[in-house]
């Protein structure tokens, strides 16, 4: 996995923010106990009710076995909570990154497993050009 340290840095401190209450959160920080990858654009649901929007990413067509994908790296990414950044809002959904306390990036293990590519639209900065699918 592809370790991203300004996402490590950034989330280090999201681990001691509280959980965040439906639509609120403090100084942008927040924990997401991920319930689910909804889809390979970059929707993930978090606490079983609120979606949020991972940046930086766009949905690769579909393949037989996307949906088996997604569900793997659920379940890989649900041990503990995730540390997440909310950068903004669209389309009723807080967008933010989130990767776990050790800087493993969610979207860009997406990009890893072929799901998903980055979307230069919104990743101006370039967190996730040295994601690269694996063969």
């Amino acid at each position: 996995m592809i370790v991203t340290p300004i996402l490590a840095v950034s989330l280090g401190a999201a681990v001691a923010a509280p959980t965040r209450p439906s639509g609120t959160a403090t100084d942008g920080l927040f924990q997401c106990a991920l319930t689910t990858i909804v889809d390979g654009d970059g929707l993930i649901e978090c606490d079983g009710r609120q979606r949020i929007r991972l940046p930086g990413i766009v949905a690769l067509p579909p393949t037989g076995i996307s949906s088996v994908i997604l569900a793997a790296l659920s379940v890989s990414f649900t041990t503990d909570p995730l540390a997440c950044v909310q950068v903004g809002e669209r389309g009723g959904h807080a967008v933010a990154w989130c990767g776990t306390t050790q800087g493993e990036d969610l979207a860009c293990e997406m990009i890893r497993e072929g799901v998903s590519r980055r979307d230069p639209a919104t990743d101006p900065e370039g967190r996730l050009r040295a994601c690269v699918a694996r063969p």
